[in-house]
Parts: structure tokens; sequence; C-alpha cells
């Protein structure tokens, strides 16, 4: 695609540069699932506590002038390593100069960098993170969107299945679900939602009205696309998030130390990239400007009892 023309930039009707027509998404989720976490290094170790041995609870009965029963405790450890990714847009000087339109063209090349690395974080995170696979706590074909249905059940039960894989909340935690744009119409519609508030809110249901039916504090819908054509081939919009459901219980305070499901690992590569490093430099051999913007980072699954998995769950068979 080529960059546009001068002519392009200086619009010969100038009643009309209030309006600019854009494109993007509205929204991202992937921080609620892999939320970002500060690193001092590219690379590193980080400890996992055992869960076996915080859970395990001996009689602790001391006989008369006898020795006190030891515990074991111990940790396991894992890796990372924040890999970088950027994009940079360049701005020639003259078609600056002659644009008249009403955003400044560097601002708006700062935006769409910025922009693409969302948009690829969130794709990179739905296809690490909201796969089977991942998570070994899952079920599949549910069929949420039949009447036979049991979304409410099954949501509740997953919350059950990752309290007794992890124990009771302690810190601040919350239990969260996130789902595709399909796979939320589905639990809106069903009947066992609707009925609950059909004489109040008319059946019109929100994430904000359906978290609470079925036990969770909040729910996000992935509902992001992306562009599958190559460049100068015909737009071909696709789902980022595939048709599935993740019930998680998520820290509300992330932190390295902190037991968490996933966490995106951001290196600050010297106080310079968190959670994304951006710039500008001139390119004198094209007389332009150069926006940039990057991070360095690693998506890893850091607990994963902390979270249940419903694949396909509008899957029709």
């Amino acid at each position: 695609m080529s960059r546009p023309t001068i002519a392009e930039l200086k619009p010969l009707d100038e009643l009309f540069r209030e309006l600019v027509i854009g494109y993007g998404n509205e929204h991202y989720i992937w921080r609620n699932l892999a939320p970002p976490v500060r690193v001092g290094k590219q690379s590193g170790t980080f400890f996992k506590w055992v869960r076996d041995f915080v859970f395990r609870a001996p009689d602790g009965i001391r006989a008369e002038s006898g020795h006190y029963q030891r515990i074991t405790w111990g940790h396991e450890t894992d890796t990372f390593h924040c890999v970088e990714r950027g994009f940079e847009a360049r701005i020639d000087e003259v078609k600056r100069a002659a644009s008249l339109h009403p955003i400044d063209l560097m601002t708006q090349a700062t935006n769409e960098v910025m922009g693409k690395l969302d948009l690829r974080m969130e794709m990179d995170v739905a296809d690490t993170l909201f796969k089977a696979g991942v998570w070994p706590q899952s079920t599949a074909n549910r069929q949420w969107h039949k009447a036979a249905g049991t979304p409410i059940a099954d949501i509740e039960a997953a919350i059950d299945e990752i309290r007794e894989a992890t124990g009771n909340w302690s810190g601040p935690s919350r239990i969260i679900a996130i789902m595709s744009r399909a796979v939320w119409t589905a639990l809106r519609n069903h009947e066992d939602i609707v009925e609950r508030y059909k004489y109040t809110r008319g059946g019109v249901m929100t994430t904000e009205l359906v978290a609470p039916i079925v036990g969770v504090d909040a729910i996000y819908v992935g509902d992001a696309i992306y562009n599958d054509a190559e460049e100068g081939e015909t737009f071909d919009g696709e789902e980022i998030w595939p048709d599935h459901c993740l019930i998680l219980r998520q820290t509300t305070n992330p932190g390295i130390n902190v037991p968490n499901a996933a966490y995106t690992f951001l290196w600050d590569e010297d106080n310079r990239a968190y959670p994304v490093g951006s710039e500008v430099y001139r390119d004198d051999a094209v007389r332009g400007d150069v926006a940039r913007a990057f991070l360095h980072r690693d998506i890893k699954v850091t607990g994963d009892v902390f979270g249940y998995f419903y694949q396909d769950p509008i899957l029709s068979a």
C-alpha cells in the first residue's frame, strides 16, 4: 500500500476538515488475562511456591520431651526472556507541511504504531493462552447456546474446582470470566440468564448484570478483530478470540512474586520501555520524522491451576 500523496492530505474542500474517518478496535482485553509486570532484566528466573507443601497438614503432636515435627516446604523455578517487538511510521516533511487534516500527522503516526503493538499483544495473548492444552482443568462442548445447556452451573463448578486446587482466597483477588463475542452472545441470551431479569430489565443483559448471576466479579468479552489478508489484498476481518470461555482466579495486585494464572513480563530497558517505549527521530536522508513504539515482553503461564477452560461451549453437535 502506497503512502498518501500531498493531494490526498490537502483536500480541496476545506469545509470538511473536522471529519476524519478512521478504523480500530474499541478495546483490548489481553491485560485481564495476562497482566503486565515490570522486570529489571531482559531474562531471569522467578520462583513459584509448591502448593503440595502448603496444603499438607501433619498432626503436629509432640511427645513429652520429644522433638517437634518438622515440616518441609519448597518452591519451583521458571524463567522468562523478553523479546523486543516494535513498529515505525514515517511522516514526510513536505506532506506534513501541506496537510490540512485536523489531526497532527506525527500524533497520528505515534498513535498508529502504539495501537499496532496493542493489537499484536491481543493476538499473541489469545494465541498463547486462550486454547486447549494450556489449562489442565477443562471441559469441552457444554452447549451453552441450547436450552438444555447449563452455563450457570458450569461456571459455578469451575469456580469450585479452582478453589479446591488453590485454597481459600488469600490476598486481594477476584474471579473473572473471559470469553469470545459469540460465547457471550449465547450466554446472555440463555433462558436461565434472561429469566433472572426479564421483568425488571426487559431481558437486555450486560456483562455487569450477568457477572453476579454466574458468580464472577467481572466478564470480559474478546471482540477485537484483525485483518488476515496480506497488504494489497482484499480486507479479511477475523476474530482474535476463539469461541471458548476461561474462568480465572486473578490477583488484583500483580507482581513477580504474586501467584497468578499468567503474566506478561515486560522489561523496562533502563526505565525507557515500560509498559511501552516511544520516541520520534529525524531521518534526514528522506526529509522526514519517524515515530517508533517498542516493548520487550514474554507471555507466561505462571499458575495453570488458577484457571478453568471451557473449550467450544457453543459448538454445535
